[in-house]
C-alpha cells in the first residue's frame, strides 16, 4: 500500500491537515523543543490522515510527499517569475505547471511568501523612483514626489503617454515631444520662460565660454569646515575620555582594596599557622615529658624490684647454708 501514488482527492486531504498543522510543520526553528513538537504533530496528521478511510501512509510517506509538493510548487512560481521578466520576441511559450492550479493554491496558502519568492530587494526592479511634476511658470524647480513600483505598474502615478507608444507608428519627430514625467530630471531653470524656444542651431564654440548651468556648477577651493559638527565631536570624544578615566581611577581603588584583602589574608593565614606550629610543639614536648617521667618511674620500679630480689637471694642462700650446717 505504500507503493500507491497518492491521487488529487488525498493530496488535497494532506494539505488540509497540513494547513491545519502548520504552526509546528512549518516552524523553521531547529531547537530540540520545536523538533520534539514537530514530531508529534506529524504523528497526529498521520492518525487523522489514516482515519479518513484511504490507504494507509506512515509518517516518512507523508513527510516525503509534502517535501515533494514544495519542491513543485517553488519551480511553478520560479517558472511564472522568470516569464514575466522575459523581454518578448519569438513565439509565446507556455510556462509550465508542475502541480494543478488547485494544489498549488493549497500549498501556496501553508508557505509564507518568504519561502515562496524569497526576500524583496529594493534596490532591484522593486525599487521606488522619483516623479516630478511639471514646473509651472513662477517656479523654478520641479516638486518631487516618490512613486513605488508597484504604484508603476497600476500606472496610478505615471502618464499613459510612454504606455501608448507604438512602435509601428514611430516617426522621427516623435524625438521632439516632451519626454515622459518619470524621466525629467529635477534642476533649476534660468530662464523658464524662453526654455522652449532655445535650440541648437546656432551653436557656436564661443559657447563653451558661458558660464555653467547651476547643477553642473562645481564648488571650488577649500570645503568648510562644518565646525558645529566638529565641536560636537571633541566634545563626545572628551566625555568618552573622562568616562575612561573615571573607570581607570575605580579600576586602580579596586585593585588596592583587592591588595590590602590579599596582604591582610596572607597576614592572617601565616599567624594561624605560626600558632598551629606553636601548639604542636608545645603539644609535643608536654608528651615527650610524660614519657620521661613514665621511663623514669618504670626505672626505679625496676631497681626497687632488683634490690628486693638481691634481698630475696641472700635470704634464701642464707637459709640454705643453715641448713647444710645442720646436717
Amino acid at each position: 500500500m505504500e507503493k500507491r501514488a497518492f491521487s488529487l482527492s488525498e493530496t488535497k486531504v494532506l494539505l488540509e491537515l497540513i494547513q491545519k498543522h502548520k504552526e509546528k510543520i512549518e516552524n523553521k526553528s531547529t531547537d530540540a523543543m520545536t523538533s520534539s513538537e514537530k514530531k508529534k504533530a506529524w504523528e497526529v496528521l498521520v492518525i487523522e490522515y489514516n482515519s479518513q478511510g484511504m490507504s494507509p501512509r506512515s509518517s516518512t510517506t507523508l513527510q516525503n510527499k509534502w517535501k515533494q509538493l514544495k519542491k513543485f510548487s517553488k519551480k511553478t512560481v520560479a517558472a511564472e517569475r522568470r516569464a514575466y521578466l522575459q523581454t518578448g520576441g519569438g513565439p509565446a511559450e507556455k510556462t509550465p505547471k508542475f502541480l494543478p492550479e488547485s494544489l498549488q493554491q493549497l500549498v501556496e496558502g501553508i508557505m509564507s511568501s518568504v519561502s515562496m519568492k524569497g526576500n524583496e530587494n529594493s534596490y532591484d526592479s522593486n525599487a521606488d523612483f522619483a516623479l516630478y511634476k511639471e514646473c509651472n511658470n513662477n517656479s523654478t524647480s520641479c516638486v518631487e514626489e516618490i512613486v513605488t513600483w508597484d504604484d508603476a505598474m497600476e500606472g496610478d502615478k505615471i502618464d499613459d503617454h510612454s504606455n501608448n507608444s507604438n512602435l509601428a507608428s514611430f516617426k522621427p519627430a516623435m524625438h521632439k515631444e516632451p519626454l515622459s514625467e518619470v524621466l525629467q530630471v529635477l534642476c533649476e531653470i534660468d530662464d523658464v520662460e524662453n526654455l522652449d524656444q532655445q535650440t541648437w542651431t546656432s551653436y557656436k564654440p564661443a559657447m563653451l565660454k558661458r558660464p555653467s548651468s547651476k547643477p553642473l556648477q562645481v564648488a571650488h577651493g577649500k570645503p568648510q569646515r562644518n565646525f558645529e559638527q566638529y565641536r560636537e565631536n571633541l566634545t563626545t570624544k572628551q566625555r568618552v575620555l573622562q568616562l575612561q578615566e573615571e573607570y581607570y581611577i575605580k579600576e586602580q581603588a579596586l585593585q588596592g582594596v583587592k591588595k590590602n584583602y590579599w596582604a591582610i589574608k596572607t597576614k592572617n593565614e601565616e599567624a594561624a599557622r605560626l600558632e598551629t606550629i606553636q601548639k604542636e610543639e608545645r603539644a609535643e614536648k608536654r608528651a615527650k615529658a610524660l614519657y620521661d617521667k613514665s621511663m623514669q618511674k618504670e626505672d626505679e620500679l625496676i631497681a626497687q624490684n632488683k634490690a628486693k630480689f638481691e634481698v630475696e637471694k641472700a635470704l634464701l642462700k642464707a637459709k640454705v647454708n643453715a641448713h647444710l650446717e645442720k646436717k
